[in-house]
This record gives structure tokens, sequence and C-alpha cells, in this order.
């Protein structure tokens, strides 16, 4: 199995679900508003994972990493 268990089931729950019930989701997880914001704006509204690495100063290997962390 390339990904951790469950994975593509949070990814599906993040790009069906409105955007209220995934803040609310993350804020139960923990995650910080800045982890809010991202999770919802690269699965919600589809943004690029380029831009958000160029945003965030990231490389897109380190936001890889980052996101699987999160999810």
């Amino acid at each position: 199995m390339k990904y951790q268990e469950g994975l593509a089931k949070t990814k599906d729950f993040l790009k069906t679900n409105p955007e209220p019930k995934i803040k609310d989701v993350c804020e139960k997880a923990g995650l910080t508003e800045k982890e809010t914001s991202f999770i919802v704006q690269r699965y919600r509204k589809g943004r690029q994972r380029e831009l958000l690495a160029y945003d965030m100063g990231k490389c897109n290997s380190s936001l890889s990493i980052k996101t699987t962390t999160l999810l």
C-alpha cells in the first residue's frame, strides 16, 4: 500500500464536504488555523500544490510530507 491506511477516504471526505464541516473537523483534530487554511485551500478549493508551496515558502516535496502528516 502506497499511502497510510484510510488516507484515500480522508481525501475524499475533504473534497466532498462543505467548508464549515471541514473546519470543524480540523479544529477538533487540533490543527492550527494555518494548517486548517492549507487543508481547505488544497482539498476544498482545489488550489495547486505548487502555489501553496510558494505561498508557504516550502519546496513541493516538503509540502507533500507535511500534507500527509496533517492528514
